[in-house]
């Protein structure tokens, strides 16, 4: 019986931490859903969201672009 309480708690933890990049990153602009041109510096990480993002929340939010930080654009 503690074993299934145990793997009920691990997986309710793994679900309530995925994607939190996605959620809590605000709007995804389309920079971050594309790779950088050769010659351009890439696109930056969260830190955050290698902390607390599960398993699959890093493969939803590297997807999904919320891995990665906003970008600036072009300068006018």
């Amino acid at each position: 019986m503690k074993k299934l309480i145990l793997s009920i708690a691990v997986i309710a933890v793994l679900l309530s931490t995925t994607s939190c990049g996605t959620i809590l990153g605000g709007k995804i602009g389309e920079c971050q859903k594309t790779k950088s041109p050769k010659g351009q510096p890439g696109r930056q990480v969260r830190g955050w969201c290698l902390v607390f993002d599960g398993p699959w929340g890093l493969i939803i939010d590297a997807i999904t672009g919320g891995l990665y930080m906003p970008c600036d654009g072009p300068k006018k």
